[in-house]
């Protein structure tokens, strides 16, 4: 089971904006080179299902967090990028069987091809000087006890640097001691015979990029580690969640567990319904990442997947209406319950694309039919506050709405969850005020 589908991601805006917004990924993306943007988008594609896997993550976060300056990679955009021009450069490695016949080409590369022989050279000490800021970054993070993943990368970076004959360049070129046919046989040995270790060293730092871009939105952004606890229902506590895209946000407490694991969401338009939804989704997704979440804090159960629906649209190369695209979406959900599995499910005003009856009485089946499962949480919001007086008799459903209020003819918005159903009907007040025919 895909445990976020692509639906979800673009609705959470995880990768992508549809909105002209930001997205997770530019959000959080701090690194320094081409492949660490890579990398950070692996890493937030992520998802972990096990509270080991998500400590593991964290740790890690944590310690670099910790010291940030002392843990940043000592290498900028522009010299990855010369180093990877020389690495994958059209220029041929000079090839003999003997050291005169190295030698007699290195001198038709001086008389003839000098730029090209300069280029060769530049580059070779060019990554000579990379692998040793590597070797002397790892050996610095050595000194620390390591979480299991930078240990883990520590040991990856160092076994690539322990083979012998990349030790033998480095160490030659700490005594600054390579002649000229040295240069041109370690320019053979990285660019054919070690291409894949070296490939393999340009990953890793590229990792670490993505890792230090984490940490570094943590700092930023103040993001705080949710607690995660083994329970066999599923439970959240959320204090003082807010949105991570929104400057000025206003924050609200969430609480599931047990006895109460759906959530019924009213409120008028504009209220902010969707936002808080988007900002619960986002924050449950970077919690099963290992990230920091946008909240005071938080106490969560593990959770496979997340599932929303809060924009399904017309699929017109398969002759869906916008009604029967959210049919569909329903369907999809039940079929991940049918899993077995812990997931937490947003559904964005059920059934807009029908008229009012269909849409209460299609959403009173969803609903009817949602609040049996207890192995996982819903929130649904809705306008057809009607509904809350049919469900009101399920014990496991809370009863929450948007504030809103009416101050000199004007609706006026505080953000904030209350509890029960909301009252409230500005619509035509909305409609008036903006005087459309006069």
């Amino acid at each position: 089971m895909q445990k976020t589908d692509n639906q979800t991601l673009k609705e959470l805006e995880i990768f992508e904006s549809g909105s002209g917004n930001t997205s997770l990924l530019t959000k959080l993306d701090f690194t320094k080179t081409r492949r660490g943007k890579i990398k950070l988008r692996e890493k937030l594609s992520h998802y972990c299902t096990s509270q080991e896997e998500i400590y593991a993550v964290q740790s890690c976060l944590r310690f670099l967090v910790a010291d940030i300056e002392k843990c940043t990679f000592k290498v900028h955009e522009e010299e990855i990028f010369n180093l990877e021009n020389y690495f994958y450069s059209n220029i041929s490695p000079i090839f003999s069987n003997t050291k005169l016949d190295t030698l007699l080409q290195i001198a038709r590369y001086q008389l003839l091809y000098q730029s090209e022989y300069a280029y060769i050279r530049g580059g070779t000490f060019r990554l000579l000087s990379f692998l040793h800021t590597i070797q002397k970054y790892t050996d610095s993070l050595k000194e620390e006890t390591l979480p299991h993943l930078l240990g883990q990368w520590v040991e990856k970076v160092q076994e690539v640097l322990r083979q012998e004959r990349i030790s033998r360049a480095l160490t030659n070129y700490a005594h600054n001691t390579m002649n000229f046919v040295e240069v041109i046989e370690y320019d053979r040995l990285f660019r054919v015979q070690l291409k894949d270790q070296i490939i393999v060293l340009l990953d890793l730092l590229a990792e670490m990029d993505a890792f230090l871009s984490m940490a570094q939105s943590i700092r930023n952004y103040q993001l705080v580690f949710p607690e995660f606890v083994a329970t066999e229902t599923p439970y959240i506590v959320f204090d003082n969640l807010y949105h991570l895209y929104i400057n000025s946000p206003v924050s609200n407490d969430l609480r599931f567990d047990s006895q109460t694991n759906f959530l019924f969401l009213t409120g008028p338009n504009t209220a902010g319904k969707t936002t808080l939804l988007k900002a619960v989704g986002t924050a449950m997704y970077l919690a099963h990442i290992g990230m920091g979440i946008p909240a005071g804090s938080a106490k969560l159960s593990v959770f496979t997947g997340i599932f929303s629906s809060i924009s399904p649209s017309d699929n017109l190369s398969a002759g869906y209406s916008y009604f029967y695209s959210e049919v569909m979406r329903v369907k999809e959900a039940v079929d991940k319950l049918k899993d077995n599995t812990s997931v937490f499910f947003i559904f964005d005003e059920l059934f807009r694309g029908t008229n009012v009856k269909d849409a209460y009485d299609c959403s009173k089946l969803v609903i009817d039919g949602l609040q049996q499962w207890k192995n996982s949480v819903f929130i649904v919001s809705s306008h057809i506050t009607e509904l809350a007086a049919e469900i009101k008799l399920y014990p496991n459903v809370l009863f929450r709405y948007m504030e809103s209020a009416i101050e000199g003819n004007k609706p006026v918005f505080t953000y904030k969850l209350a509890e029960g159903v909301s009252k409230e009907r500005l619509g035509l007040l909305i409609l008036e005020n903006e005087k459309i025919f006069e």
